[in-house]
């Protein structure tokens, strides 16, 4: 598809279309807003910041489900503690985390293939239009589901980090290497402790090293 939008007006409609998109789905979210708990909210995110009042180590990393959400329930005690339990942080924070794995799919495109301009337009419409679909908009309306987009972006930055050091070896550039390898290492632990099928990310880094 890209290809074919070398030419014409389908890079300029593709990015419209992406903008489009997100602005829909923002809208959509200001639509669903509702400062109340939603289901595992109450126990997910109201009992668990009384929980972290009492015992902070145990209940950050606890389980719920089969998941460890440490990475989301930074975001559910600081909308609780600092900005009054309402929901508008967590929801702001998808967006943002939606906004972060967009950018993060379209920089990692460009770092493997050589765009032209009119390609890139096509490129950054085609990732925020996936990214921001209403398909998923349970996401973007819930302030439980930060995790959804912590996992997948987190993912991405490791996979991406360690073919960075693949290419910081091959220049033989020791620093940057070992450089590159924390932040592939860091972003698995993230994905970790976003949910519970981030834990295969590091079995996936050590293939993706093998090979």
């Amino acid at each position: 598809m890209i290809q074919g939008a070398k030419t014409g007006w389908w890079p300029h409609a593709l990015l419209a279309l992406g903008i489009v998109t997100v602005l829909t789905t923002v809208y959509g979210v200001w639509q669903h807003f509702t400062p109340l708990p939603i289901a595992d909210q109450w126990d997910g995110g109201i009992g668990f910041y009384m929980r972290a009042l009492q015992d902070p180590a145990h209940a950050f990393f606890e389980q719920h489900n089969e998941h460890r959400l440490a990475f989301s329930r930074l975001l559910f005690f600081a909308d609780i503690r600092w900005f009054g339990g309402r929901n508008v942080s967590l929801l702001a924070g998808n967006l943002v985390l939606a906004s972060a794995l967009a950018f993060t799919l379209y920089r990692v495109t460009l770092h493997h293939a050589a765009l032209s301009c009119r390609q890139k337009r096509a490129l950054a419409g085609i990732s925020m239009l996936f990214v921001f679909s209403w398909m998923q908009s349970e996401n973007f309306t819930w302030g439980f589901q930060s995790q959804w987009f912590a996992v997948y972006l987190f993912a991405l930055c490791a996979f991406h980090a360690l073919d960075l050091v693949a290419q910081a070896q091959a220049q033989s550039n020791t620093a940057r290497s070992n450089g590159w390898l924390v932040a592939a290492i860091a972003s698995s632990v993230a994905a970790a402790l976003s949910m519970s099928s981030g834990v295969l990310v590091f079995a996936v880094l050590l293939a993706q090293a093998l090979y």
